[in-house]
C-alpha cells in the first residue's frame, strides 16, 4: 500500500461536544462526549465517548471508553497528554497519536461570577466542551506501510483464520 492511501486509511478528524463534572479544581473529570468521525476517504461515524482524567500539573491520565463502567470490558484507550493538546494513547492492539484543542466552560464558574460563593465552583463544577482534532493510528500504518514492502501478505483475514488446510 502507497504512503498516501495508508496515511488515509488511517487518519481520522474528530469533533467531541460533550458535559461533565470537574472535583477539586479539575484533579478528577468525568465527561461524555457525542463524537463524530470523520476520514478522509469520506466515511463518517458517529458515537458516545465516557472519559475520565486525573490531572497532575500539565499532565493528564485519561480513560476513554464507550462502555460507561469503568471496570467492563470492551475497548478502551488509556493515554498521557501534555497540556491537554498532544497525547499518546494505547488500547490492546493500537498505539494512537492524538490531538485536539476546543473551548471549556464551566457552569457554575461563569454563573457565580465574582460573588464568594464562586470558591464552591472549585470544589465541584460542570464543565461543559467542545473540541476538534485528529487522531493517527501509528500501529495500521507501519503495518499498512509494510504490506507495500511485501512483508505483510494484502488480505482483510485477519493471520489466526488464514490457515492452509491442503
Amino acid at each position: 500500500m502507497d504512503f498516501k492511501q495508508a496515511v488515509s486509511r488511517n487518519l481520522s478528524l474528530k469533533t467531541e461536544i460533550g458535559a461533565g463534572g470537574r472535583v477539586a479544581a479539575g484533579l478528577f473529570n468525568r465527561r461524555i462526549f457525542n463524537r463524530r468521525s470523520f476520514r478522509l476517504d469520506g466515511e463518517s461515524s458517529q458515537d458516545v465517548i465516557h472519559e475520565r482524567q486525573l490531572r497532575i500539573g500539565p499532565i493528564c491520565v485519561t480513560h476513554r471508553s464507550r462502555n460507561p463502567s469503568l471496570i467492563g470490558g470492551g475497548p478502551h484507550e488509556i493515554g498521557v497528554s501534555l497540556f491537554q493538546i498532544i497525547g499518546l494513547y494505547s488500547n490492546d492492539r493500537d498505539f494512537l497519536i492524538k490531538a485536539k484543542a476546543g473551548v471549556n466552560a464551566g457552569v457554575l464558574r461563569t454563573a457565580l461570577g465574582l460573588t464568594p460563593a464562586r470558591a464552591l465552583a472549585q470544589a465541584v463544577d460542570l464543565d461543559v466542551l467542545a473540541r476538534a482534532g485528529f487522531r493517527l493510528n501509528v500501529s495500521r500504518l507501519i503495518s499498512d506501510l509494510k504490506r507495500d514492502g511485501g512483508q505483510v501478505p494484502d488480505t482483510d483475514i485477519p493471520d489466526d483464520e488464514d490457515m492452509d488446510f491442503s
